[in-house]
Parts: structure tokens; C-alpha cells; sequence
């Protein structure tokens, strides 16, 4: 009856995504795209919170099931405490970087608060994820605890840092505000933009920086995904 009962959870989410983004897309990008409209704000700030905190979630369960799983051995032990830490940390990390940058809120005053913010927010996630985890099989829960964290890691850093390092794809913002002349192929490196940030171009009010080039893996997308 749970299987089911989840099965029908998880169908049902899908359906109305599927509803809303075949009907309000047009709508739901005209929003985020605009810098003045705060549903697209909070979207930006904030649309990335729930792959946090799952990760935070999966960082407590992995605390609890390293502890129970006795005939764990001490590396892998190390290995689970290391990923809960990184998991958390980096959700309270990224998490106080998305509110105040120029894709969200453009306040860096924003940051300092938000992190603090986010020590409790998702100090609570680990908990959650503790207390859930403590209920069930140690042996399935480290396992799968595993999984997750690696592809939680795996999604966020290489999509968020190292592929966006190589792939300089600028936004569509930077597109339409500058015109065609600006766009360049993803493969291209963003040197073909450098007079735009040496030279001092402001967009939407905040200087031009090498994060206007880097809308390629999208981070909210890997997120999500």
C-alpha cells in the first residue's frame, strides 16, 4: 500500500509539471527572464533549495547508518563522514551563493546573512535525514545513502565548477541585451567576450562579469535533474 501510495505521489507531481509546462511555459520564462519580476527572483534564489536539501538530507542519514552498520570498515566509515560533511557544507555554501548573486537577488549583502540562515535550515534536513534513516535497514540505507551523495556530488560540482570552467555558452539576457553580434557558439571560449568585461558593460544595473557566460550546463537544470 505505501509502494503504492508513493507510486501514485510521484505520478501525480509529474502530471502537473507536464501540465504547467506545456501550458504557462511561455509565461513561467517571461518571468524568470525579467529582473524586475520577483516570482522570477525567488525562482533564481531559490529554485535550487530542494537538491540541497536533499543532500543535506542524505548527509544525516549517511551520519546514522555509518554509525549502525558495525561491520563497517573504518575507511568507508571515513568515506560516509567525509561525504556528510561535504554534503552539508556545500548546501550551505551554495545555498547563501544563489540568493545574492546576479542571477537571483543581485545583493552581495545578502550572503553572510543567508549563510547563517542556511546552517540551521539545513542543519535541520541532516536531521531529518538522521532520524528518518534511524528507523530502517542500516545495510540498504548506507548503500543507497551512498548512491545518492555520489550522484547528488556528481550533478552539482562538475555542473556547477568544471564543466562551466570549459564552456563559456552565454546567457540569453546577455544575448538579447547586447544583440546578435555578442552570441558565440558554446564551444568558443570566452575570450571572444573580453572587451564586454574589460570595458566596463553594465547589464540590468551590475557590472558584466565572466558569470554572464556561463548559462551552459545550466546549474538550476542539473539541479533538478
Amino acid at each position: 500500500m505505501i509502494k503504492k501510495r508513493h507510486f501514485y505521489i510521484v505520478i501525480g507531481i509529474l502530471l502537473a509539471g507536464f501540465i504547467v509546462g506545456s501550458f504557462l511555459d511561455l509565461q513561467i520564462n517571461q518571468a524568470i527572464y525579467s529582473q524586475g519580476n520577483m516570482f522570477g527572483i525567488i525562482m533564481a534564489s531559490f529554485g535550487t533549495y530542494p537538491c540541497y536539501a536533499g543532500l543535506s538530507f542524505a548527509a544525516g542519514g549517511l551520519l546514522i547508518t555509518s554509525v549502525k552498520k558495525k561491520d563497517l570498515h573504518i575507511i568507508w566509515r571515513i568515506v560516509s563522514w567525509g561525504l556528510a560533511a561535504l554534503g552539508y557544507g556545500l548546501s550551505v555554501w551554495l545555498g547563501s551563493k544563489d540568493v545574492p548573486s546576479v542571477n537571483g537577488f543581485n545583493n552581495e549583502a545578502l550572503e553572510m546573512p543567508f549563510v547563517l540562515a542556511n546552517i540551521f535550515v539545513f542543519a535541520g534536513f541532516t536531521a531529518l535525514g538522521f532520524i528518518v534513516c534511524n528507523k530502517g535497514d542500516e545495510n540498504k540505507l548506507w548503500m543507497s545513502l551512498m548512491v545518492m551523495a555520489i550522484i547528488f556530488l556528481l550533478a552539482l560540482l562538475p555542473t556547477s565548477f568544471l564543466i562551466k570552467l570549459v564552456l563559456h555558452r552565454p546567457r540569453y539576457r546577455f544575448v538579447v541585451n547586447s544583440g546578435e553580434i555578442a552570441f558565440h557558439n558554446w564551444w568558443e571560449s570566452y575570450g571572444a567576450y573580453k572587451e564586454y568585461i574589460e570595458e566596463g558593460h553594465t547589464l540590468y544595473g551590475h557590472l558584466i562579469t565572466k558569470e554572464e557566460f556561463k548559462s551552459f550546463p545550466s546549474g538550476h537544470s542539473g539541479s533538478a535533474a
